[in-house]
């Protein structure tokens, strides 16, 4: 006591509102130099101090610290998800795209190390772990805070609200979370309603929706991302360019190896051999392949071959040969490439359609043979002639879209009994299976080739995969950020076909061979001179028949000799009937032995060949109908096509494909008007939650919730009302609904009495102390 001594006593008497005037009154004594009360008298002052208790109704602020941290969960998680479904964070790029950087500047190449999208994998994973609390916490964390804030709202007064106790229970029981509750509004709102319970079941709803709004709308994908600098990207081996010198420059005085490449190329190539360049703009998945037997599937077809095959041509979507094998991939950079597309139409025409002034037209193809022979009558006549001036290239130097259609003209006519089921490997016909009576055939017919080529753009991870349809314009046009240069010739232009030089030469049946020495041919009248023209399988036997007789090996090593092959004959393989099949056995044989002994052999074998351009000669070939000619024709042209472009590119105008398989991260997906809808709930969310937290903070309060605690003190302001008894049902306790349910109190005469807390008193708390619990 001896701090007090000497104070002013009217000091200490200022106090006396707050510490009791009893407790003062001994202080006073002690103030005034009073004889000092005995023990008796002090423990009774403080026996009535303690009986009185009071304290200050408290704010309660820490409410906020768990809706601020939530509000930085949520935004940043959010806020992170929106960025990374456009574009990388810390990767040196503004997109996920590839993004060319100057290769002409070393030291922008210098300067562009690989991307490293690290960083970005960990914002993502940061990201969805902040998102996860975030779901978790939205529903409980609303809860709380509408806990809280329900305190406030049923100490507002009775001239503010007329809770009634029912609806102050219903408060207290969360009823926002209650589906019960719920449907008990629906049907006696006006027992359960409450402004604040309204408020409260659209703040949880709203903060429910939110987490199942970004699962339904957020998904997440693997993408293909750079994983090397745009200076250091592989390049394939140089191409050529439909627009390079080698095709447009050359010695027109040496003779051009095209023909002789796609005569030995058909010779060789089998209808069912792979072709890794034959590409095609649908997809094939192998992991459902048709297993039956009888019935050809395209695709187990690819699959079984582990390519496209000339078999499949016709039931390819849209296809076309380019210099890359099928499927080469660009990963994420765009990358374009040359392509030639070939289809034949192989028909039965009337002879009045064949062009009769064909040898006279300049630059035309014309190839005439003949045999006859007085003795047996037996005579054959075969003309194949293109109306053409071959010294104009069919060819464009354009990189845009070409496209031209090239006619060949067949006539033939025979009259002889060498044909029919005759095996060409016998030493001499089997009589027993020839009629010796002669048979006449005959027909005319035109092959229709129509040619388109240009560019296309690789399959790449943009575009899923798939080669894409052609280009009508120069595929420069459509090269952006994403796309690495592929020429060399920044200023090229297109430019009229070039007209090529001529050149004399003899002819023997064969007008024109100084088409021999012409580089750019279209591929039927490539296909036609190495079929007909000089050097083909029926010139050289026409000019030389005796240089294809061995009537007496010298060699003969036991026959072995005699099985080997002498020659090979070109179109043969392309026409076998059924896929996984030699020709038929009517049929010429591409391998030639040396059991030829007399000229009869060799007069088959060139009616044979001649034959085999005949769809109709059903006794030599038992074919389907057009359907095998026009496939052999379709594999003709493709094969030519690709010996055209095969060509060695120069320094000058080399032609590269860049790529980058790059390499995988997972990101996050979702619409711009998902993430309008879910930026709003959200907001909406958050302002609803830091307004419910404010509005618990704003004003001092009785208790801290709403709990079982406050309940039984606010059930033992009316014990006499509601004493222990057993309920079955609450609905039916009437004096629920009768009783006030909002905390007031009444003001007392004397300022100094401390304030009492009463059920539905008529004035509002103030900022007073009310007596408590001991404590």
């Amino acid at each position: 006591m001896s701090r007090i001594k000497g104070q002013d006593p009217f000091s200490i008497r200022s106090t006396q509102c707050d510490i009791g005037s009893d407790f003062l009154d001994f202080l006073n004594s002690r103030a005034t130099n009073e004889p000092t009360p005995d023990a008796d008298s002090l423990l009774e002052a403080s026996e009535k101090v303690s009986s009185r208790s009071t304290t200050k109704l408290s704010f309660s602020p820490y409410v906020l610290f768990p809706v601020l941290v939530y509000a930085t969960l949520a935004l940043f998680a959010w806020a992170i998800t929106c960025i990374l479904s456009s574009h990388p964070i810390k990767a040196g790029l503004d997109s996920y795209a590839y993004r060319v950087v100057n290769s002409s500047d070393p030291l922008a190449c210098r300067a562009g190390p690989a991307p490293d999208f690290t960083a970005n994998a960990r914002w993502f994973r940061a990201a969805r772990v902040a998102q996860a609390i975030t779901n978790v916490l939205s529903v409980p964390l609303a809860t709380a805070v509408c806990a809280r804030a329900a305190v406030v709202f049923t100490q507002r007064g009775r001239k503010d609200t007329k809770l009634s106790l029912r609806q102050m229970m219903v408060l207290a029981d969360r009823g926002w979370n209650d589906l019960g509750i719920w449907f008990k509004l629906m049907q006696n709102p006006a027992r359960f309603w409450s402004s604040f319970l309204l408020i409260s079941i659209l703040l949880v709803a709203t903060g429910a929706m939110v987490g199942p709004l970004q699962e339904f709308f957020l998904s997440q994908k693997t993408l293909k991302v750079p994983s090397k600098a745009s200076c250091s990207l592989p390049t394939t081996e140089p191409l050529v360019d439909i627009t390079s010198s080698a095709l447009r420059e050359y010695d027109i005085t040496v003779v051009s190896p095209n023909v002789v490449r796609a005569r030995s190329a058909m010779a060789i190539a089998s209808i069912n051999d792979p072709q890794v360049r034959l590409w095609s703009t649908d997809q094939r998945s192998c992991s459902i392949v048709n297993s039956s037997v009888n019935v050809f599937d395209p695709t187990t077809e690819y699959c079984n071959q582990g390519a496209n095959t000339l078999a499949l041509y016709s039931s390819l979507e849209d296809p076309f040969l380019a210099q890359l094998p099928f499927g080469f991939n660009t990963g994420v950079i765009k990358q374009f490439a040359p392509r030639i597309n070939s289809t034949a139409r192989y028909e039965h025409i009337d002879i009045s359609e064949y062009p009769q002034d064909c040898a006279q037209i300049n630059g035309s193809f014309y190839a005439h043979y003949t045999f006859s022979n007085l003795t047996t009558g037996e005579w054959y006549n075969f003309t194949a002639c293109m109306p053409i001036d071959a010294t104009i290239s069919p060819w464009k130097y354009t990189r845009q879209r070409q496209d031209f259609s090239e006619t060949l003209y067949v006539d033939f006519s025979c009259n002889s009994s060498f044909y029919g089921n005759y095996p060409v490997s016998d030493t001499t016909p089997d009589e027993n299976n020839v009629s010796n009576l002669p048979r006449i055939v005959n027909g005319t017919y035109r092959v229709n080739l129509n040619t388109t080529a240009g560019y296309f753009e690789l399959p790449n991870a943009k575009n899923g995969g798939v080669a894409q349809p052609l280009l009508a314009d120069d595929p420069k046009g459509h090269c952006g950020i994403d796309c690495n240069d592929q020429w060399h010739d920044q200023d090229f232009k297109d430019a009229q076909p070039r007209k090529r030089a001529k050149d004399t030469g003899f002819q023997n049946y064969v007008s024109g061979q100084t088409q021999e020495t012409y580089r750019n041919n279209g591929p039927l009248l490539t296909i036609a001179m190495a079929l007909f023209g000089k050097g083909s399988f029926i010139d050289v036997r026409s000019r030389s028949p005796e240089a294809w007789i061995f009537e007496n090996p010298e060699n003969d090593m036991e026959g072995r000799l005699l099985e080997s092959c002498a020659d090979v004959v070109p179109f043969q393989p392309l026409l076998a009937i059924t896929f996984g099949t030699n020709p038929d056995v009517t049929t010429l044989y591409p391998c030639l032995n040396y059991k030829a002994i007399d000229g009869i052999s060799l007069r088959f074998q060139m009616l044979a060949y001649m034959l085999s351009l005949v769809p109709e000669s059903d006794a030599i070939h038992d074919y389907n109908g057009d359907d095998v000619f026009t496939r052999a024709w379709n594999g003709a042209a493709f094969l030519t096509n690709e010996i055209w472009l095969s060509r060695e590119a120069t320094d000058a105008d080399n032609f590269f494909v860049s790529y980058d398989p790059g390499q995988d991260i997972q990101i996050p997906v979702i619409s711009k008007q998902a993430i309008v809808l879910i930026s709003c709930i959200l907001g909406l969310f958050l302002l609803g939650l830091f307004a419910m937290a404010s509005y618990s903070i704003h004003t001092r309060h009785w208790t801290s919730q709403l709990d079982s605690f406050a309940m039984m003190r606010v059930g033992a302001a009316i014990a006499e009302d509601l004493p222990l008894m057993a309920a079955s049902n609450a609905d039916n306790v009437r004096v629920l609904d009768e009783k006030p349910g909002w905390i007031g109190t009444r003001i007392a005469d004397d300022p100094c009495d401390p304030g009492e807390l009463l059920l539905g008193g008529p004035n509002r708390l103030v900022y007073k102390r009310y007596r408590s619990y001991n404590g």
